[in-house]
């Protein structure tokens, strides 16, 4: 073995074993040892580069364009619930949280849905549809069909707008609402949606 190689060896043994009789300073001669390795062995041709590649937001900023306001902002969260005492809902009713969200409004993740113990077979979906005429925009795009029979509090990221890493900005104000599937929702069944976003 060259000597240029065993140096660096000898010199890493030596400061490990002077850091393990100092606790305090494990982590900062630790980062220590790993980046005089790391550099001797990238010059000594033992490391290969890692590529990398250029997120959307860089991108953007090389070809000299804005990055959006929905890239780097800070976050918001949309609670949408009933109220303490309510009369239920029947399948294929509509629930109208009253919620808006005004147009360039982007959808995040993590969706959480918390809910009461309901009825056996009820699902909800959460959706976005127009504030004035209620003519759905999309139905699922918070959140698909999902169980509300037992009471659970779960992320459940399953909206056809927040799934497959998709980026998407509201292009209109829109509100959101729920649907019942599968069963009735009972009297007074606790259900609360958050949704996260970044403000337009």
């Amino acid at each position: 073995m060259k000597l240029t190689y065993l140096i660096p060896a000898l010199v890493a043994i030596a400061l490990v074993a002077f850091a393990l009789f100092q606790p305090t300073v494990v982590k900062a001669v630790g980062e220590r040892v790993h980046d005089a390795l790391f550099t001797h062995m990238a010059r000594s041709g033992l490391v290969l580069g890692m590529a990398e590649i250029s997120g959307r937001a860089a991108t953007e900023i090389a070809a000299g364009r804005k990055v959006l306001p929905d890239t780097q902002g800070e976050s918001a969260r949309a609670v949408c619930e009933m109220p303490l005492v309510h009369a239920g809902a029947a399948i294929a009713d509509t629930i109208g949280f009253g919620v808006i969200l005004k147009k360039g409004t982007r959808l995040l993740c993590p969706v959480t849905l918390s809910n009461g113990a309901g009825t056996a077979a009820s699902t909800l979906a959460v959706g976005l549809r127009h504030p004035v005429t209620k003519v759905a925009i999309d139905a699922t795009a918070i959140l698909a069909a999902t169980a509300i029979n037992a009471a659970q509090t779960v992320q459940a990221n399953t909206g056809t707008k927040v799934t497959a890493g998709q980026r998407y900005v509201l292009d209109q104000d829109a509100e959101i609402y729920g649907t019942v599937a599968g069963a009735a929702v009972p009297a007074n069944q606790a259900i609360r949606v958050e949704v996260p976003y970044i403000s337009a």
